[in-house]
């Protein structure tokens, strides 16, 4: 599978620390690296993923382990994240050079304003734009969209 530097085709999520009672999870650390590397807080993670962000916290804080069910939620969401930050390189790699941009939004406000339905955060957008600036090899700009008025 091509990609970019520090894409994964098995990503670590699945291979966790699972024990036969479904418990074990992804390692508080790496919960903590990958929930930053896709531009998400606790709340943001708690909010795609259904459960409390004290849920977050504690597993962050290595108080107590994720379920399965629960790992498999982060894994698909980093794959996802990964999927967007590929896709994007490829459309990228076939713009000319001059239209090799990446358009971010400030906050979430200003994406909702022009993308209503939007199923990711603002952040989530920045992190992808992070992610194909650093794994692109061809120079990307990002800007900032125009504020919402």
């Amino acid at each position: 599978m091509s990609g970019y530097p520090g894409q994964r085709a098995e990503h670590r999520a699945l291979e966790s620390h699972l024990d036969a009672t479904g418990q074990g999870g992804i390692p508080s650390a790496e919960l903590v690296i990958i929930r930053e590397r896709m531009g998400l807080s606790q709340a943001q993670l708690s909010a795609l993923m259904g459960v409390s962000s004290r849920a977050i916290k504690r597993w962050e804080g290595g108080e107590r382990n994720m379920t399965c069910a629960n790992a498999d939620v982060v894994a698909r969401l980093e794959m996802e994240f990964d999927a967007e930050v590929a896709r994007t390189i490829r459309m990228l790699g076939r713009a000319s050079e001059d239209e090799r941009l990446v358009i971010v939004y400030r906050s979430n406000a200003d994406l909702h304003a022009v993308h209503p339905s939007a199923g990711r955060p603002a952040s989530w957008g920045r992190a992808v734009a992070g992610a194909v600036r650093f794994g692109a090899p061809f120079v990307v700009a990002v800007e900032f969209a125009p504020a919402a008025p």
